[in-house]
């Protein structure tokens, strides 16, 4: 699998979340989570962590990941992954919104790529 196609969408995926949420989090938590309690500070903290992710993946996007080649990037996406889907799992019911259940397949997306990038030896580009 090569990187770009996990890292550029995840990049910019988690940081407009990111920037929404720290900026905006009424408008992500109402029209996607179906809640409006946006007035704790756990809120902006979830938004730093993603914009940060984000910001993490923009950057690794042309490094080689896979195998041992950036474990620290791949790892630490793989994890915030792992949680970001099993939260969601418990989140979203069919009576919410479509954004919840495109944020939940963004998610399964996510997981399953970098899961990928885990297990499989560096993409290695071709000589031109």
């Amino acid at each position: 699998m090569k990187p770009t196609l996990a890292t550029v969408p995840a990049a910019v995926v988690l940081s407009l979340t990111g920037i929404v949420t720290l900026f905006a989090p009424e408008i992500l938590l109402s029209n996607i989570l179906g809640t409006a309690d946006a007035t704790h500070p756990l809120v902006s903290m979830l938004g730093g962590l993603m914009l940060a992710f984000g910001y993490m993946n923009w950057m690794g996007r042309n490094a080689i990941l896979g195998g041992i080649y950036g474990k620290p990037l791949v790892m630490g996406n793989l994890l915030h992954g792992i949680v970001g889907t099993t939260s969601l799992l418990d989140l979203v019911t069919q009576q919410s919104p479509l954004p919840a259940w495109g944020l939940l397949a963004f998610y399964v997306w996510y997981t399953v790529s970098y899961g990928i990038l885990m297990t499989r030896p560096p993409w290695k580009p071709e000589a031109s």
